[in-house]
C-alpha cells in the first residue's frame, strides 16, 4: 500500500469519525471525545518541549487536563469559554508576532506555559461551539474552512510556487500558495454563507482572515516540531503523522471563527 492510499484512508476515517461524533452521538460523549483529542494533541507538544523529561511531559498533560476537565465537571466550562477565546485571539497574534520576527521561545517552562496557551482557546472554543443549537455545523464549517485553505495552498503552490513563504520554519511553503489557500477558503466561506443565507461579502473576508491564521497555527507547530528536530509529532494516524500534525491550523482558526461567525454574540459572562 502506497503512502498517498494509506493517507486517503486514513482521511476518510478521520471525517467518518468526525460527523457520527457530531451528529450520531450525544452531546457530552462527543464533548469528552474531542477532550480525550486534545489531551493526546497535548502528550505530543509536550515532546516538543526541548528538554522535556517525562515527569515533565505528565506535569504539562495533568495541567491542561486540569484546566481543561475541572471546568467541564463544574459545568462552568460555557462561562468561561468568552474569556478563553478572547484570550486566544491575543496569544495567536503574539505568536504570529514571534514567528514574525523570530523571537526565541526556547526553555521547558516556556514551553508548557506556550502549550496551554495554544490548546485551551480551541478547547473552550469546541466546548462553546457543541453548545450551541447548530454548533456541529459550525464546527464542520470551521474544519471545512481550513481544509479548503491547506488544498488551495497545496495545488497552487505547486502549480505556481515559487517564492518561499518561511524557508527557516516550513521549505515547502510558498506566497503563492499562501495566496491560493487564502482564495479558496475565501470562496468556500462566502459560498458556504450564501447557502445558508448569511452575508457572502462579510464571510468571503472573514474566510481570508481563517484561512491566514490558520497558517499561522501550522508554521507555529512547525517551528517547534523543528527544534525538537522531528518532522511529525506523533504515529497515531498512519501516514499523517500525530494529531497535532492534523489540527495545528485548526487550533489557530478556531478562536477566531467562534467570533467572526457570530456565535459568541450576545453570550454574557
Amino acid at each position: 500500500m502506497t503512502n498517498l492510499t494509506t493517507r486517503v484512508i486514513t482521511a476518510i476515517v478521520m471525517v467518518a469519525v468526525l460527523l457520527v461524533t457530531l451528529f450520531v452521538l450525544p452531546g457530552l460523549v462527543a464533548t469528552y471525545l474531542f477532550a480525550v483529542v486534545f489531551l493526546v494533541a497535548a502528550w505530543e507538544w509536550s515532546g516538543l518541549i526541548k528538554g522535556a523529561v517525562i515527569g515533565l511531559r505528565l506535569i504539562f498533560v495533568a495541567l491542561l487536563a486540569a484546566a481543561a476537565f475541572v471546568p467541564l465537571l463544574l459545568s462552568v466550562s460555557r462561562e468561561l469559554a468568552p474569556l478563553c477565546v478572547y484570550a486566544g485571539i491575543a496569544c495567536w497574534l503574539a505568536f504570529t508576532l514571534t514567528l514574525i520576527f523570530n523571537l526565541q521561545i526556547s526553555g521547558a517552562v516556556r514551553g508548557v506555559l506556550l502549550g496551554l496557551l495554544t490548546l485551551l482557546p480551541a478547547w473552550f472554543s469546541v466546548v462553546f461551539l457543541l453548545g450551541e443549537p447548530a454548533g456541529a455545523y459550525y464546527f464542520l464549517w470551521c474544519v471545512g474552512i481550513v481544509a479548503a485553505a491547506d488544498i488551495g495552498a497545496y495545488f497552487i503552490g505547486r502549480r505556481f510556487g515559487s517564492r518561499k513563504l518561511a524557508p527557516s520554519i516550513s521549505p515547502g511553503k510558498t506566497l503563492e500558495g499562501f495566496f491560493g489557500g487564502l482564495v479558496a477558503a475565501s470562496l468556500f466561506t462566502s459560498l458556504v454563507a450564501l447557502i445558508v443565507g448569511l452575508n457572502g461579502i462579510y464571510f468571503l473576508l472573514a474566510g481570508c482572515l481563517l484561512a491566514a491564521i490558520s497558517v499561522i497555527g501550522d508554521l507555529w507547530i512547525s517551528r517547534f516540531k523543528r527544534a525538537a528536530g522531528i518532522k511529525d509529532s506523533g504515529h497515531i494516524l498512519p501516514g499523517h503523522g500525530g494529531i497535532l500534525d492534523r489540527i495545528d491550523s485548526l487550533l489557530a482558526a478556531l478562536p477566531l471563527f467562534v467570533i467572526v461567525s457570530g456565535q459568541m454574540d450576545g453570550f454574557v459572562l
